[in-house]
């Protein structure tokens, strides 16, 4: 039965502009391109910046009378608590040297210029996005909030997903995965079941 159910499920994936500037985080949520993806049941599952993105338009969607059966968050702070670390203003080298912290992309990357000069501009506009967004108090999300984390992530303690049961009144729970900021592309199996048990479980109720 939960494979037949699973069969009817559909991804898709949403991919943001490229070095164009993207740090009004809330000005993509509020764009409406999202809204034709929920003429069905649909689940949200967002990752690091992703994650705040996600949520944004989960409230979007949920004003506009279209909640979300599920929302999935991934190696982020709750919005609440989104912090500016100046990651942005890091020097082109220092910004290489922390996403190999991370551990986030293979060294032939590192080696390549000319690669390194066309992704770059795009981290960059990803960094400042991440840290100049802000928090506006609202209405809390009435569809269930399900986190997930790496444990040995650098980026986010794993003490701070828990705060992202502030954000919801249709429960919550937290899952982690071995693993640092990018364990989804190790887990990535892991995370398809769980993500699938989950929607299998909230489409019984």
């Amino acid at each position: 039965m939960r494979s037949l159910w699973w069969r009817r499920f559909s991804w898709s994936k949403t991919h943001l502009p490229g070095a164009s500037p993207r740090c009004q985080l809330n000005r993509l949520a509020a764009a409406g391109s999202w809204k034709g993806l929920t003429d069905k049941p649909y689940a949200l599952f967002g990752h690091s910046m992703g994650s705040t993105l996600a949520y944004e338009v989960a409230r979007r969607l949920q004003d506009a009378g279209r909640p979300a059966k599920a929302l999935f968050v991934s190696g982020r702070r709750a919005p609440h608590r989104n912090a500016d670390d100046g990651l942005h203003l890091l020097s082109d080298e220092e910004i290489v040297a922390d996403i190999g912290a991370l551990d986030g992309t293979g060294a032939q990357v590192f080696g390549d210029a000319e690669l390194m000069d066309m992704v770059l501009p795009a981290i960059r506009s990803d960094y400042h996005a991440a840290e100049a967004y802000r928090y506006a108090p609202g209405p809390i999300l009435t569809s269930p909030v399900h986190a997930l984390t790496g444990f040995s992530d650098a980026r986010v303690d794993v003490s701070e997903l828990h705060h992202w049961k502030e954000h919801t009144e249709a429960g919550f729970d937290l899952t982690v995965f071995p693993g640092g900021h990018f364990y989804l592309a190790e887990q990535h199996e892991d995370i398809l079941e769980f993500v699938r048990s989950r929607l299998f479980d909230s489409a019984l109720t």
